[in-house]
């Protein structure tokens, strides 16, 4: 039985030596891998360049809106600062104790400043042992301004502009900011002059721009205090412990987390706030899946391209080879008359539908190095061909010469 085993292992050996192997499986892999590996490299280069001018444009749209309303709650604040200035040179703030034309004259311009500014909230002036002039409605009949912290450090800067921390509201409910000036002339104290800046009219502004796709903004107080944000519940809390808050260090910059897409922050110096823009995750989700389909497309196409290639070029090279056995065999066993034409070496078959296109060229010197092997093919098998005639002929004078002696 072992014997018997070890014959049939030979004879496989044997059928496998002596089965025929084609050079087409060398071909077509090779030409399918090396029409492919570059179209791969390019989609993955351009995925990544795709990836990474996507994530440029994001952030570079979020820089600029940041940096637009960063500079536009400077202009506001620079403005109130003006207005507040240009009311404290009036003297009509200095008569108001024994002038009732003036109190008049002031509260028509408080009114004015707050008619004309959508995010002013109140606008105030608080006359030394006086009542409180402006636009505050409902206000106890006790009220004392002199006890209040707005009055008291604008008495202490004497002259100079304040601006109070941001702060909810006790009447509103809304978070705001308070700027005062004390009236001061020839060291004479008048009173305290002030505007509230609402900062929920600026945070309906802020949550209507949209930033990217998925993305909104929100501003920090200098003590990491939401002031505005997309998200009420956020308003007034705090995140100054969270990494967001620690690295905004400058005074613009980004800030480097685990997203794809860095948040930009800017700061508004005079108002002591920072304004953030972030993205979420999902930011490029469609950008990055549209890339991805086109990318699979064209892979699939360049996939197809390469084997039909492949099966194309293997063809040509079979139907050469083939070809050229069958020329040879011919003059193997004896046919001295074989030729390569060109319709021979042409790769579409011979059948009535593919006449049309199928034009064999003549096999000339001057042609490509295929037909130039079988132009050397044809020619020696015309040199063959005469040799043999020529020994052919002396062979029948020498047979005639034979006879003739005998």
């Amino acid at each position: 039985l072992h014997k018997e085993e070890q014959v049939v292992k030979r004879l496989n050996k044997k059928k496998k030596s002596t089965r025929k192997r084609s050079i087409r499986v060398v071909i077509i892999p090779t030409l399918i891998a090396m029409i492919t590996l570059p179209i791969v490299i390019v989609l993955v280069m351009n995925y990544y360049s795709t990836q990474q001018l996507l994530t440029q444009r994001i952030e570079q749209g979020e820089k600029n809106l940041a940096t637009q309303f960063t500079t536009q709650l400077d202009w506001i604040g620079l403005e109130i600062e003006n207005t507040i200035n240009s009311l404290a040179e009036k003297s009509e703030f200095q008569e108001v104790a024994e002038d009732e034309e003036a109190q008049a004259f002031i509260q028509e311009e408080l009114q004015f400043v707050l008619t004309n500014s959508m995010y002013i909230g109140n606008a105030y002036y608080a006359p030394e042992n006086e009542e409180v002039l402006g636009t505050v409605e409902n206000l106890a009949s006790d009220f004392d301004a002199s006890a209040t912290t707005w009055y008291q450090r604008a008495v202490e800067r004497n002259g100079a502009l304040i601006w109070s921390k941001p702060y909810r509201d006790a009447v509103t409910g809304s978070m705001a900011m308070t700027i005062s000036r004390a009236i001061v002339v020839d060291d004479v104290f008048y009173g305290v002059l002030a505007i509230d800046l609402d900062l929920t009219r600026m945070n309906s502004y802020l949550t209507s721009v949209q930033n990217g796709n998925t993305g909104h903004f929100f501003v920090l107080s200098e003590s990491g205090d939401y002031l505005m944000s997309n998200d009420p519940k956020k308003i007034g809390t705090n995140i100054g412990e969270s990494d967001l808050f620690k690295e905004a260090t400058e005074q613009t910059g980004y800030i480097h987390d685990d997203q794809k897409i860095d948040s930009y922050y800017a700061k508004v110096s005079r108002l002591g706030m920072i304004v953030y823009g972030v993205v979420g995750e999902d930011e490029m989700a469609n950008e990055v899946a549209a890339t991805n389909r086109a990318a699979l497309i064209g892979l699939v196409i360049g996939i197809i391209i390469a084997i039909l290639s492949a099966l194309l070029a293997s063809r040509y090279v079979m139907t050469i080879a083939a070809t050229l056995i069958r020329a040879f065999s011919r003059v193997k066993d004896g046919d001295l008359t074989k030729k390569i034409t060109g319709d021979d070496l042409h790769i579409l078959p011979n059948k009535p539908q593919f006449k049309a296109i199928r034009k064999p060229k003549e096999i000339i010197e001057n042609s490509n190095e295929i037909r130039r092997i079988a132009f050397a093919f044809n020619e020696m098998m015309d040199h063959f061909r005469g040799m043999v005639g020529g020994i052919q002929q002396k062979s029948n004078h020498l047979m005639d010469m034979t006879h003739t002696l005998n």
